[in-house]
This record gives C-alpha cells, structure tokens and sequence, in this order.
C-alpha cells in the first residue's frame, strides 16, 4: 500500500492528471495511515488523515472545475478536520494575485486580467 501510494502521488503530480487520481492518492495516504496507527477501528478521520492527503484535497479542491468534485472535497476536508484551510489558501491566493496583477492593471477586473495577461496561473 505504501508502494502503490507513491506511484499514485506521483501520476497525480502529471501535468493534466484527471483529479480521479489525486482521489486515488488521497486514499492510498489514508490507508497508509491507518495502517501506521495499528488499524484502529475507532480512530478518528482526523487522525488518519496525514499531511500529504490534506494537501492534494487542497490542491483538488482549487483545481476542479466539477461542482460535485468540489462539494466531495469539501466533505473529505470537513471529516478531516481541515476545512479552514480552505479558507485560509482562499487568502493566501488572493494576496498572490493581487500582487501579480498590481496597480499597473487594477482598472481591470480579475476575469479580464486572467484573458490577457500571462501570469494569472
């Protein structure tokens, strides 16, 4: 389980990986955990969640263009005790673009700025 995890995170890394593998990855982080922790049936989902599963929840959650993706994603961070997170990379990326798009082009909205300027990845 621990072999096929790192295969998982690494097709999950590919530029274009569906998110299916990300969720793929996810639950190979989640089994590992467990595992980890000697099986506990009463475990927590917090506690078999690691850090590394957090992270592509997070990443897939930005990513997705799937409504249902999403609210799946929101769930699997809710359960795992992460949702601020979400909020808090909300801020984190705002303050990003804002300062990629600077005073130079505030005039323009952010889908605007996104159609004509190069660095709104």
């Amino acid at each position: 389980v621990e072999e096929a995890a790192i295969y998982a995170q690494m097709a999950a890394d590919l530029p274009d990986a569906p998110d299916h593998l990300t969720l793929l990855a996810t639950s190979f982080h989640r089994k590992v955990a467990r595992m980890r922790a000697g099986h506990r049936e009463n475990a927590s989902e917090f506690a078999e969640a690691t850090p590394e599963e957090i992270e592509y929840l997070l990443r897939l959650y930005y990513e997705t263009e799937s409504d249902d993706m999403r609210n799946f994603v929101r769930h699997r961070l809710q359960s795992a005790g992460a949702e601020e997170q979400i909020l808090e990379r909300s801020v984190e990326y705002r303050a990003q673009f804002m300062q990629i798009r600077g005073d130079e082009f505030s005039y323009l909205s952010p889908a605007l700025f996104c159609l004509v300027s190069t660095n709104c990845q």
